[in-house]
Formats: structure tokens, sequence, C-alpha cells
């Protein structure tokens, strides 16, 4: 699923959550090899602006993909505004912290 986005340059936004801590980033898949994935908004921007996620493989202890309709949220507005907003997501287990990396929908395919 990460390599189609990359060859799609599907519009990506992840997120680290640690407790209550979050962060998250705008981007694209801009690299995969067998050792990390970065997702970073260089290709977004005109200098080249390299802020964003650079996953260690070795760091993973588990992965799911799922629809976006399958997202967990007990926040029933949240939900819905998730399925409008993503295609699809890619939950990472990275042990004290998690990242979830979504896919998002290009605006012609939004829902109603």
């Amino acid at each position: 699923m990460l390599r189609k986005w990359q060859e799609e340059k599907q519009l990506i936004q992840a997120a680290l959550i640690f407790s209550k801590t979050r962060c998250s980033i705008l981007g694209r898949v801009e690299r995969i090899d067998s050792d990390q994935i970065q997702i970073d908004g260089s290709s977004l921007d005109e200098f080249g602006n390299r802020y964003g996620l650079l996953l260690q493989l070795a760091d993973v202890l588990n992965f799911s993909f799922g629809d976006a309709r399958s997202f967990s949220q007990p926040d029933l507005d949240v939900a819905e505004q998730v399925d409008k907003t993503y295609d699809s997501f890619l939950s990472i287990d990275l042990g004290p912290c998690k990242c979830v990396v979504f896919a998002c929908r290009p605006p012609s395919v939004h829902p109603a």
C-alpha cells in the first residue's frame, strides 16, 4: 500500500501519538527502502522543506492497514469527518507510541 501511495503521489497525513501528546505532518511518501519510510513535504514545497516523519522499520512492533470507514473513533462526528477526508490508513505500533498514516482523498472524490 505504501508503494502505491508513493507511486500515485498520494497526499498523506501522518501522526505520532504518545499518551496525550500528538504531532502530525502533511506530505507524501518520499522514500521507502528496507530500513525506513520517509514521509515529508519536500515535493509540496518549492524550497524542499524536509519537515516530516522518518520511520525506522526496526522499531515497528505491529501494523495494520484499513479503510477509513473502519477507523476506530468513539466520537461519531470525528468518525464521519475521517471517512470524508481520508481513503485509508496504516496504523503502526511503535511500543510506547503509535503512528497513524492516513491517505487523503483527492478533493474530487470526497463523499457527500
